[in-house]
C-alpha cells in the first residue's frame, strides 16, 4: 500500500514533465523511487508538503524491516498447531544469517540475527498500517481549512 501511495503521488507531481515521467519509469528499486519522490516534493518548495518529508525516514525503516521478513531465509520455529509440531517443543522463527554473518562466525553455526516472534510481526503490521494512514492523510488532505482541493493536492489521482 505504501508503494502504491508513493507511486500515485509521484505521478501526480510529475504528470506535466514527460522527461521526469520517463526517468521515474526506469527506476525499479524502492529506495530509489522513495528518493525520487522526496526530490520531487522538495522541488515544490511548499510548506504544505513538508510534513510528508518527516514520514520518509519511517518509510525507509519499515521498508527495511519488511524486506527482512519477506526476502530473508527463515529457520527454526515450529507452530504448535502444525502436524510436525504436535508433541514437540516449539519456538519462534529466526532469520537465517547473511553470508557475511556466516563467514564472521568462524567455527560453529552463526547465531540467528533476529527472532521473528508473532508479537513482533504483529507490531510491524500495526506500525505499517499507522504509517499508511498518516501517509494517506498527508498526501490527500490539504493542510488548510480541512477542505480537499483537488487542484493542488499532491496526491490527486
Amino acid at each position: 500500500m505504501t508503494e502504491t501511495i508513493i507511486e500515485q503521488s509521484t505521478f501526480a507531481l510529475i504528470k506535466d514533465d514527460k522527461g521526469a515521467v520517463e526517468d521515474y519509469r526506469k527506476i525499479k528499486n524502492f529506495q530509489q523511487r522513495l528518493d525520487f519522490w522526496r526530490n520531487q516534493i522538495e522541488l515544490k518548495k511548499s510548506d504544505r508538503f513538508r510534513n510528508i518529508l518527516t514520514l520518509i525516514p519511517k518509510i525507509a525503516a519499515l521498508n527495511s524491516q519488511r524486506d527482512e521478513v519477506v526476502h530473508r531465509l527463515w529457520g527454526g520455529g515450529i507452530e504448535d498447531t502444525s502436524w510436525s509440531g504436535i508433541g514437540t517443543e516449539t519456538t519462534d522463527a529466526g532469520m537465517m544469517p547473511r553470508v557475511a554473518e556466516t563467514i564472521k562466525s568462524k567455527g560453529g553455526p552463526p547465531p540467528f540475527t533476529w527472532r521473528a516472534t508473532y508479537s513482533r510481526l504483529r507490531e510491524m503490521a500495526r506500525e505499517m498500517a499507522t504509517l499508511n494512514r498518516d501517509l494517506l492523510v498527508a498526501v490527500m488532505l490539504p493542510q488548510s481549512h480541512g477542505n480537499v482541493d483537488r487542484g493542488t493536492q499532491i496526491g490527486a489521482f
